[in-house]
């Protein structure tokens, strides 16, 4: 199956864990199963879908797209939407195959805006943004300098969007970020990263001139890939200093701000010679970002994207590994399923002085509804398995 250059950009973090999965499976005699987007990849055939991005402008009322492979396994964008009872395909246009849409943000029921990649004329990556009227979608023309993509997007008003990703150029891989006025897109003048690899993978907008966006990016000093936070003042980039604690690789894979100065952006990091990746999750006050306090499941595993409703309280969802439980020799890693709870804050918050920073929240992760969640234990499983992830942040 052929993909678009988007294929290679999200993947990132699935192919990174599935490098440290593979290591703890080594001893193992079965053959590591790969992380769950890139087991997706590898399975989709004519006629399948993956999704990459939702987005809800009401309970019922929200718009996922992705990408599907046609007979002749060439990659086609694929978007649908939910009216709170059912799903219904809304077959948007296809500029050029194979063609895959990133991310999506809806400002109303009938206004969105998707943002992905095809090949286009002046090279095998083009940008791709197409717009949803509630009715009917209409491709957006967008600048793609070199082969370029676009990965995700948001909008603060509806004409008012900003979308990143990345751009290959002589130098290596740049980030990418442009942005809608209603008329007309535009590249916004990026931030130097200093690196020859860095790449923008989220994006989330607290106002029309506040915006946070996180990556990766390459260190050549040390070789290892770094986090990466750049913020949007609406006249241009400012490159921030966000913590790296893995020595091998540190990503932020999503962000969301609820304000333009509280952000969480959650993704993963490993150290060398360790064989499993650990979840990572960073905030930002509006001065600095820092680590938040580590997750307490005691499992490795990543974040892959958080959603916040307000100052203390986000949802992250990612994938976790789990150690077999003995019972059946050879099994090594498995699936294990788990619930994780999400502790309501307090009903009355201590009000705080004038001036004071809100308390930095902190994830939460319970076993209490384990059993209650548990469903019947599949067959063994080979290799290493990731199970699925829902931390929930607090401000307790």
């Amino acid at each position: 199956m052929v993909l678009p250059v988007t294929a290679t950009r999200r993947a990132t973090v699935a192919a990174v864990l599935a490098a440290a999965l593979a290591s703890t499976a080594a001893a193992a005699p079965a053959t590591p199963a790969p992380p769950a987007q890139a087991r997706a990849r590898a399975a989709a055939a004519a006629g399948d879908v993956v999704l990459y991005g939702v987005s809800c402008a009401a309970v019922a009322r929200c718009v996922a797209v992705g990408q599907e492979t046609t007979t002749s396994n060439r990659g086609s964008d694929f978007a649908q939407a939910w009216n709170g009872r059912r799903w219904r395909v809304l077959a948007p246009p296809s500029p050029g195959s194979p063609a895959g849409l990133n991310g999506v943000a809806c400002i109303g029921p009938a206004a969105c805006i998707a943002v992905g990649s095809y090949p286009g004329p002046a090279g095998p990556g083009h940008t791709l943004a197409i717009a949803w009227n509630g009715q009917r979608w209409r491709v957006l023309a967008t600048p793609s300098p070199g082969n370029s993509e676009l990965t995700a997007i948001a909008c603060s008003r509806p004409a008012r969007c900003v979308a990143v990703g990345d751009r290959f150029t002589s130098g290596g891989r740049q980030a990418l970020a442009e942005a809608w006025n209603g008329t007309n897109w535009r590249v916004l003048p990026a931030a130097d990263t200093h690196s020859a690899d860095a790449k923008l993978d989220s994006i989330s907008c607290a106002g029309p001139q506040r915006c946070m966006a996180t990556g990766t990016s390459f260190n050549s000093a040390t070789g290892a890939t770094i986090t990466l936070a750049e913020s949007w003042n609406g006249g241009r980039w400012l490159l921030l200093r966000t913590p790296s604690p893995g020595t091998r690789v540190s990503d932020l894979a999503s962000v969301s701000c609820p304000s333009p100065a509280r952000c969480i952006a959650v993704g993963f990091y490993l150290n060398s010679g360790q064989p499993v990746a650990q979840a990572l999750a960073e905030t930002w006050n509006g001065i600095r970002w820092r680590i938040l306090p580590p997750l307490t499941t005691g499992r490795g595993g990543s974040l892959l994207a958080v959603s916040c409703t307000g100052l203390a309280q986000c949802i992250a969802i990612g994938a976790q590994v789990t150690a077999g439980n003995g019972r059946s020799p050879g099994r090594g890693m498995e699936r294990d399923p788990m619930a994780c709870s999400a502790d309501r804050e307090p009903r009355h918050r201590p009000r705080q002085p004038a001036g004071r920073l809100v308390p930095a929240p902190r994830l939460l992760c319970s076993r209490r509804r384990l059993l209650r969640h548990r469903r019947h234990r599949p067959a063994p499983h080979r290799g290493v398995e990731r199970e699925p992830m829902a931390p929930h942040l607090t401000g307790q």
